[in-house]
Order: C-alpha cells, then structure tokens, then sequence
C-alpha cells in the first residue's frame, strides 16, 4: 500500500506531535506501506536521527511553516508524486486537498474548533473520510457528540505508544539516592511542579525533570523550597530512554486542567507518549489518577494512581515503591507486559492499517 502521511509538525523539532508523526511513519512501513511523509521543516538535524527511527520511508518537507503558503507547497509536491492508495494524518488542511485525489483517513488527537473544525466537519460529512483514528475512547466520545454521529463504525480507537527498548546503555545518571523522573513538556498542567515540591518534602529523594526550555526551567527554580532536583533540558528523543534506565521510580504527574496555547482543556483526551515511554523501560510508574488515563493504567496493576494535586499520595507513592522491591518488579513486570501486548508503534500500526483495508472494501 502507497500512503501519504499528512502532517502539519515541524520536523525534527521537541514537540510530542513531532515524535508521534515519525514513529507512526515507521511503523506503517514496518508493516509493509511505501511511505512518503508531508511535513514543516524545522532544524538541520538529519530527522531519522533525532527521533531514533529507522530510515525506510521518504519525506516532503515545505520550508514554509505556516499558512497558505506550506500548503500550497505541498500540494504542488503532492501532484509530482504518483498517487498513493491512502492519505492519512493528522493535518485536515492538507488531507481536504489530498481528498479530491484520494481516500483519505484523518487521526484526531482533540476535538477540532474554528475553521480546522469546520474542515472536520466537511471530511466526515461528505464522507471524503474513511476513517476517524482517535487516541482515547474519551476523545472519540466527544468527537462523535461534536459531529453529531452516532456511526462509531467509521471510527477507531488507537492509543499511543512506543517501542521496545533494545540495547539500552545506562550510565547518564550517577545518582547515589534514589532518583524519581519525569520526562516531558513543562507547559501548564503536565505536573513538573508536583517533583519541585515534593523535593522539599523528601531530602532523601533525587529528583530529575527531563525536558523543557531555559526559560520554563528558571520558573521551576523560582519555586523550589529546598530539596535535590536536576534539571536536564531537551533531550532528543532517541536518547531519552538511557535518561528513562537510570530513573528508580517515574511519575506522569498530569494534571485536571491541561490547556493547550490555544485555550482548549485537553486532559479529558489525552494518550501521553511519556506513559509508554516508562512502560517500555520497564520502571515502575506513578500517574495521575485521571479517568482517561485509566483506559490504560490499572491502579496496584500495572502503575499506582494518585489524586492530581495531592502531594501527600504522591509522596507516600513514591516512599511505597522505593521501599517495596517486589512491587516495584511487580508493577513494572506488568506494564512492561500490557505494552508488548497492546501499545507498540507496531501494534498500533497494524491494528489502523487492518481498519483502513476494512473501511476501503
């Protein structure tokens, strides 16, 4: 199967978005797409690189990084290639285009407002879309109410997810405390506050946030109130998992309000890349207790689940497991297994692709 993937991401870049779009590439052609990628340049970095990710499939990247101009750059890159089976993505701009020539299948990681929504709209309605990929069985609830459908067959639910660590080299971290990790964004409601007081709390504890700019680092240390926290900035995506091997216990701190720049509460739907990440090192995980995360984590299963915004079950989780080696082995046992079955890139390929031939017969 020929397929375009769509994408609006700058690549390579430190954006979640960015990471997701080029493992989904390689999964599909993993399992057997010839894979042409349409995306924004960003950096210089050669992008099979920056991600970790083998080079088998081809990209197209628009050296606009807005606005009309990228997409009247990439349909005209789109016409100088022979036709693909299928259009897939994330970007409904360039798939409404794409859509005149092809069928096409678009992955929603939130509910579409504004205009984007209105093109939303327009693909599923005049049926010019094939399929609907959400990434939680909440955000397809509230998609399905925001179309106002009821025709869930025309939808699929995929999570996110990783891959297996291979070949990890450890050595990153010298810690001789325990070390408690968190690697991700520092944007408002992803929790990396939560470490910052909890390491005034716990002295004994090593606490080491993996991401974000040197601005939101600063505002982080405005709050500290005492404690051992490390901060490690960006790291490139194919080197995060010797930071994730060198960590005791990890958290996904995620809290109740998570906007986006644009405004938009995104904690109702969310299918955090972080969350794989730590199952696939095999670290035993503490999360928010969100229902939506709960599609995937199970509470003394597979993780242990605490109150958003209670720093004292976050301390006695983390006191728990570092005083519980079984459980530790038990809990990280457990998701590393629930991934292997369910949640790899691979998996997740597979599982749209089977999807896709279904909704194209």
């Amino acid at each position: 199967m020929r397929l375009f993937y769509a994408s609006g991401s700058l690549i390579p870049s430190d954006r979640a978005n960015s990471v997701h779009v080029m493992k989904m590439c390689q999964a599909f052609a993993k399992n057997g797409c010839d894979v042409t990628l349409f995306a924004k340049r960003g950096g210089c970095e050669n992008p099979f690189d920056f991600y970790g990710v083998d080079s088998i499939f081809s990209y197209v990247f628009s050296p606009f990084k807005n606005g009309i101009f990228r997409l009247v750059d990439q349909a005209y890159q789109f016409l100088k290639l022979p036709k693909p089976d299928i259009c897939y993505g994330r970007d409904p701009w360039l798939l409404a285009w794409m859509s005149l020539f092809c069928p096409v299948v678009l992955e929603l990681h939130e509910v579409p407002s504004g205009l984007q929504g209105r093109v939303v709209k327009w693909l599923f309605l005049k049926n010019k879309t094939k399929l609907i990929v959400c990434i939680s069985k909440s955000l397809l609830s509230d998609v399905l109410a925001f179309l106002g459908s009821s025709d869930e067959a025309r939808f699929v639910v995929a999570h996110d997810g990783a891959d297996i660590h291979e070949n990890v080299t450890v050595g990153i971290l010298k810690d001789v405390k325990p070390a408690v990790g968190y690697v991700g964004s520092l944007l408002p409601g992803k929790g990396a506050e939560v470490l910052v007081d909890l390491a005034a709390r716990m002295p004994e504890i090593s606490f080491h946030i993996v991401g974000g700019s040197r601005q939101q680092i600063d505002e982080l240390r405005i709050r500290e109130k005492g404690g051992d926290v490390h901060y490690h900035g960006h790291v490139s995506h194919g080197d995060l998992s010797q930071y994730i091997s060198g960590f005791d216990v990890v958290v996904a701190p995620y809290q109740k309000d998570m906007s986006l720049r644009t405004g938009v509460n995104i904690s109702r739907w969310i299918s955090p890349l972080k969350l794989f990440e730590y199952m696939a090192a095999k670290k035993p995980i503490i999360c928010s207790d969100l229902s939506v995360l709960r599609e995937v984590m199970e509470h003394e299963k597979n993780c242990l689940l605490v109150a958003p915004d209670n720093l004292d079950e976050w301390q006695n989780a983390i006191t728990r497991l570092v005083n519980d080696e079984a459980l530790k082995v038990r809990l990280s046992d457990q998701a590393l297994a629930d991934l292997k079955e369910h949640y790899t890139w691979d998996k997740r390929a597979k599982n749209i692709l089977g999807a896709v031939t279904k909704a194209l017969m």
